[in-house]
């Protein structure tokens, strides 16, 4: 009877380990698509920034606010980028150096600048 516990106790630890893990890759998915989702609005916008340009030179009326919301657009969504990659990173165990460089989990240093990493 202790051997079928054994195993059913078992049983149960890689079940937890494997939804974990499974957990893990959905929420990645999600932030990946988040990212994708956010690169798009940023490519309309930089093709928005194109096109009032052209058109503020071609008819002699610079108007900087208007490029300036456009611009602030983006900036915010940049940085909701950064933060979906660096949850991404934090999900995947990756320690990211001050120098910007990504370390394998189990780093003690940097691989790229040598810095001692947390």
């Amino acid at each position: 009877m202790e051997i079928v516990d054994n195993v059913v106790n078992k049983a149960k630890e890689i079940y937890g380990v494997t939804s974990e893990k499974v957990g893990d890759v959905i929420d990645i998915s999600k932030l990946r698509v988040k990212i994708a989702q956010l690169d798009a609005k940023n490519t309309k916008d930089f093709e928005t920034l194109g096109r009032m340009y052209y058109e503020s030179v071609k008819d002699g009326d610079m108007d900087a606010d208007e490029f300036d919301a456009v611009v602030e657009q983006i900036d915010v969504r940049n940085a909701l980028i950064k933060d979906c990659k660096d949850k991404i990173d934090e999900q995947k165990g990756i320690k990211v150096c001050s120098c910007g460089a990504k370390n394998a989990q189990d780093a003690a240093f940097c691989s790229t600048c040598g810095q001692k990493l947390d």
